[in-house]
């Protein structure tokens, strides 16, 4: 990437963003910060690069120590944590749906999948779903599911006494799957560390906090002005009807707030009166929660190191 460039660089408030995604040599950025000096910008930010490796940080402390010497501020970038490792991707809450009927319905699950609730529903002309016609049947009715080789299995014989009470019309019915799962990208092995997970943030978060403060803590308050937040609320997947932010028993703290659990499908479809509501309860939780694991460690660090934190 040629960073002199202007017309590939990013501002904020008028501070240009110093992009280290890229293998970008020591000379270049040398000359970049002395194009913005030129041009009498005396402050920029560095945006980091996902690997916080022993050299990567040693490279921030030699462009810090040059910004120093030519009396220029700095702004760390605090980025959404990533990871490699499966186990603390962050998870999302997925739908499976099943429409036809046949001697057994089978869900295979990958081992890092997990289902978290099963619904009998029958939906209206318009596509919502009868919220008089909501029957739970997993996990409050654990038999109905039988586990082999990893593939939920309901078979017909045992989900027909259902259809027998009152007469129900098969017909009139589908199965729902609500499948807690990690984000997955094919092409892209880096993914966002689950935000939700206290412990995994908290840990993650103030060991790569305190990585800058022994390089780089000299210039806290003199180089080094503060630290941009990036804002957690691009995490929340509002938009998308078929996926949400989720992480283990995430669905307790809902219930917590009165969701009851035949209401979590709120989350996907339109259920009726409760809908708007539901959603609402979960919208509130997710932001609480990322505030409490992403955005309170990190200011209060800030906080304690003098140094000034903003949200973008």
């Amino acid at each position: 990437m040629d960073i002199s460039d202007r017309k590939n660089q990013m501002f904020h408030k008028g501070m240009p963003y110093l992009l280290l995604e890229d293998q970008i040599p020591f000379d270049d950025i040398q000359k970049q910060i002395l194009e913005w000096k030129k041009l009498e910008i005396d402050t920029f930010i560095i945006y980091p690069s996902f690997y916080f490796s022993e050299e990567y940080i040693e490279f921030i402390k030699r462009i810090v120590v040059f910004a120093s010497k030519e009396k220029m501020h700095v702004w760390l970038y605090e980025r959404i944590p990533q990871t490699t490792d499966i186990n603390q991707v962050a998870k999302v809450l997925q739908v499976k749906e099943v429409t036809q009927w046949s001697e057994a319905i089978c869900v295979p699950l990958q081992p890092n999948e997990r289902i978290v609730s099963t619904y009998l529903v029958s939906k209206n002309h318009d596509g919502t779903i009868n919220e008089d016609k909501i029957t739970c049947i997993y996990p409050l009715n654990t038999p109905i599911i039988q586990w082999i080789d990893s593939t939920a299995t309901i078979h017909d014989t045992t989900i027909q006494p259902f259809f027998q009470t009152n007469r129900r019309s098969k017909k009139a019915y589908e199965c729902i799957f609500l499948i807690e799962s990690t984000m997955n990208n094919e092409t892209n092995p880096i993914l966002p560390l689950d935000l939700l997970n206290s412990e995994w943030m908290h840990t993650f978060i103030l060991q790569r906090l305190d990585r800058y403060k022994m390089n780089i803590g000299a210039y806290f308050e003199t180089t080094i002005s503060g630290v941009l937040l990036e804002g957690a609320q691009t995490m929340i997947r509002e938009e998308n009807e078929k996926e949400k932010l989720w992480t283990k028993t995430f669905e307790q703290i809902l219930y917590q707030e009165d969701v009851h659990m035949e209401e979590l499908l709120a989350l996907f479809y339109n259920i009726g009166e409760k809908t708007e509501s539901v959603k609402e309860k979960y919208n509130k939780i997710i932001r609480n929660r990322i505030i409490e694991t992403f955005e309170a460690p990190i200011i209060e660090w800030c906080e304690t190191n003098k140094l000034i934190v903003q949200k973008v």
